[in-house]
């Protein structure tokens, strides 16, 4: 998982692709899930995607989020990397809840907790979609 924390801190999203068959993958693994040929790259693809799926979450899971809820967790496909598809947290107005279908872009947001902190992955509506 380092390379996708890594893009995560440069503000990338890094996936696997197989060498052999072309085939993109999350979560990470060290064999393709498609052909099983071992040791596929990482590469960087685009930070939009489309909502395939969402629930709100009305009890924190975390205390750092009491006071975001309730909150929307969403199944986003990458529009890079098509059948591709990553959880996150949706940041939308609680009035106004994610579409199926939705695009939306990635937002890196930084955290200095710990030694070197740590960049989490979060989707919004895209900047010029309203």
């Amino acid at each position: 998982y380092r390379p996708f924390w890594d893009g995560l801190r440069a503000c990338e999203i890094r996936i696997q692709r197989c060498i052999r068959c072309g085939a993109c993958q999350w979560p990470p693994e060290w064999f393709c899930h498609s052909c099983l040929e071992a040791d596929p790259e990482w590469i960087v693809v685009g930070t939009t995607g489309i909502v395939h799926s969402f629930t709100r979450a009305w009890h924190p899971t975390h205390p750092a989020l009491k006071a975001a809820g309730p909150y929307y967790i969403g199944l986003v496909e990458l529009t890079d990397a098509p059948g591709l598809r990553m959880i996150g947290n949706l940041l939308f107005d609680g009035q106004d809840p994610p579409q199926f279908g939705e695009k939306v872009e990635a937002m890196f947001e930084d955290h200095s907790e710990g030694e070197a902190g740590y960049t989490l992955l979060q989707w919004r509506r895209p900047k010029d979609a309203g």
